[in-house]
């Protein structure tokens, strides 16, 4: 049996043994999928294989759990099964060596169904025996799934693989406190073994929170943490030295990793001098900067780099509009595959998730605004990648609506970057949904949104908009949101409305906003700011109360709250009321769909409630979910069915051709 024989059996085998084979009729380009479709979970979230390329390691999601499959190579028999109780899933996952994979994990606790992180670390080995956790809260317990027993409680997070110590890791650890909440204190740095989860202590931190870096010896070299709520980075030269801070324009510092003589660090930097985050090397001793790659808009993302078989960067994608890659070392191998690679699926990002030891083989995600995602299996040596299996592939990418970047400038000149996503072969001007994101300190990108391709499926039209406050397009952009959540920004929202009516695209009879989070909060301001301009707003785990979100909101909880609240938010009392949509809904002269988790600690339900309240008060028509054990945002699969099955309903009904 070949390669390519093999893989096709192994896609096979994968499916039939979780049930998951899903037969499709035949269908045309205008099919109209279900709601079911865009906001069922992934089959598979991830895969990477092992270091000698016998086995491949696959996560996917069943219900409420996300386990991991372990499939032999040459055979394709699956080895390996591994899981925790029904309530864990695995996040991220890596071959420490052969025999033996590290996880960290998350869980859906008693009393909330949206899964949280407690920075738990387990290990296994390929067959799924030897489990347990290694790190974390359940770290006393025997193995993975077991009831939690007493123990250090502190979670978890993996600083290095030691690639030089396959039965080590290095894990920073952060004190928990009642609710199992990270405590703002100087996280410590452990050498754990893998297998049986015992630790050697290593140096402190010289500030709260943040996170360490290590040089290519394994020495921890870098930390980045927080000083008076400010980001603060510290560096020593050498492993005995003591910690030095940075100098102020090396705050807003990622760093990657060392180069080979561990005398310069590859990092992402920006500052009031350098607004946008530009790729840098900086040397350990003079910290003197070295340009790599300094784009003019957009910030560079970590997520976005190209590393080779040893972790060093040798290219990263820019996320401007859509994206475009930037290679750094024309010789590295990596570089000329990535290339290859580039060629063959063009118009789609690549990421090599996993190489094998030797380099003769990798696992390679394809995906652009209208693929989820494909996996392929890439054989270095003879040029070939065979498909294995796809993210969702019941969502066909012809069948998508194609997002195109756009540019307009607001009305008081800044220009404002975001996207259009348009049905197929819809007729102009269209209904639209404008959907501004959450954050506000996010951004979109060039990407498959499951809700945008939902909504373009029914024959909308959806505008994204990267207003300012939103991060991605330098510290100038970032800063100017703020104290402006209630004004600029939402006129920003509003200016990309108008431009879409102007430019034809959309029917200005027929506009919707929806938004979650800060998006929600976004929905509702601009109803009552600009309430001739839509026709329906919905809003999903949203802020709607400045000072229930002060006083009652996790963020409350950290050092150094206050601060933040005021530099984000200012702390002005009559410009809360005028900024909080409670005290608003009188100006509101469209429906209202109000939807919120009843465990929701970012943005408390009880703001929601008072929204609601007033609402009634004020005689507004509305229509209100509440899931009494979701989240900030739903995540039990039949309540985001419900949610979203309710949201369009609610969006055809107001911007419905006979309401015109």
């Amino acid at each position: 049996m070949n390669v390519s024989e093999r893989i096709s059996t192994m896609r096979l085998l994968i499916l039939v043994t979780f049930s998951l084979i899903i037969e499709f009729q035949a269908h045309a380009i205008e099919r109209k999928y279900s709601v079911k479709d865009f906001v069922r979970y992934s089959e598979f979230h991830d895969a990477k294989i092992s270091p000698s390329g016998e086995y491949i390691a696959v996560t996917q999601q069943i219900d409420r759990q996300v386990l991991m499959i372990v499939l032999r190579l040459t055979d394709l028999v699956r080895v390996g099964l591994i899981h925790g109780n029904p309530r864990e899933q695995i996040n991220d996952f890596f071959w420490a060596n052969d025999e033996r994979l590290v996880m960290q994990m998350s869980e859906v606790t008693n009393d909330r169904a949206t899964p949280r992180s407690l920075g738990q670390i387990y290990a296994a080995n390929y067959d799924g025996s030897n489990a347990r956790v290694i790190f974390g809260i359940n770290s006393a317990a025997k193995s993975i799934g077991s009831r939690r027993q007493s123990g250090k409680i502190a979670a978890g997070a993996i600083i290095d693989k030691l690639a030089d110590e396959p039965k080590h890791i290095l894990v920073a650890s952060y004190p928990l406190f009642s609710g199992n909440k990270v405590r703002l204190v100087r996280p410590e740095v452990y050498k754990v073994n893998i297998d049986s989860g015992r630790r050697t202590k290593g140096p402190r931190a010289p500030m709260n929170n943040g996170y360490f870096t290590t040089d290519n010896d394994g020495h921890i070299r870098l930390f980045n943490g927080t000083v008076a709520g400010f980001d603060t980075a510290s560096y020593r030269r050498t492993k005995q030295d003591k910690w030095e801070q940075l100098p102020n324009d090396y705050q807003d510092l990622i760093p990657f990793h060392f180069d080979e003589n561990n005398q310069s660090v590859w990092a992402l930097l920006r500052s009031e001098k350098i607004d946008n985050y530009g790729l840098y090397k900086m040397d350990i001793d003079s910290l003197k900067l070295t340009e790599i790659l300094q784009p003019e808009r957009v910030d560079l993302h970590p997520s976005d780099v190209i590393s080779d078989l040893e972790g060093n960067l040798v290219g990263i994608a820019e996320r401007d509009g859509t994206f475009g890659y930037h290679y750094f070392d024309e010789e590295s191998k990596t570089v000329a595959w990535h290339k290859m690679l580039a060629r063959a699926f063009k118009g789609q990002m690549i990421r090599i998730t996993s190489f094998t030891e030797d380099g003769k083989t990798a696992i390679v995600l394809v995906g652009n605004d209208k693929n989820p995602g494909d996996f392929y299996f890439f054989d270095t040596e003879t040029k070939r990648a065979d498909y294995l299996f796809s993210r969702a592939e019941w969502l066909k990418p012809d069948d998508m609506a194609t997002v195109s970047p756009i540019t307009y400038e607001a009305s008081d000149g800044l220009l404002i970057d975001g996207y259009i996503t348009r049905p197929k072969h819809s007729a102009t001007p269209a209904p639209m949904v404008v959907i501004p994101h959450g954050g506000p300190a996010a951004r979109d990108f060039w990407s498959f949104y499951r809700e945008t391709q939902l909504l373009a499926n029914r024959g909308y039209t959806v505008l994204q908009v990267n207003f300012r406050g939103s991060d991605g397009y330098g510290l100038k952009h970032l800063n100017a949101g703020n104290r402006k959540w209630g004004s600029r920004i939402q006129e920003d929202i509003a200016d990309g409305t108008r431009w879409a009516i102007k430019e034809g695209i959309a029917d200005e009879k027929r506009i919707c906003i929806y938004g979650g989070s800060f998006g929600a909060y976004s929905a509702l301001m601009n109803v009552i700011l600009f309430p001739d301009l839509y026709q329906c707003a919905v809003g999903i785990a949203g802020l709607y109360d400045f000072e229930t979100q002060r006083k009652l909101s996790d963020t409350a909880d950290y050092d150094m709250a206050d601060e933040f609240f005021e530099r984000v938010m200012g702390d002005d009392k009559q410009m809360a009321i005028k900024f909080s949509p409670i005290y608003q809904t009188h100006r509101i002269k469209v429906p209202v769909f109000i939807a919120h988790g009843g465990k929701d600690e970012r943005t408390p339900i009880q703001q929601a409630r008072k929204l609601r309240k007033s609402l009634r008060e004020n005689e507004i028509s509305f229509e209100w979910m509440e899931k009494k054990n979701e989240g900030h945002g739903f995540f039990v699969e039949q309540n985001r069915v419900d949610f979203y099955t309710a949201l369009v309903d609610f969006i055809e009904t107001h911007t419905s051709a006979k309401k015109r």
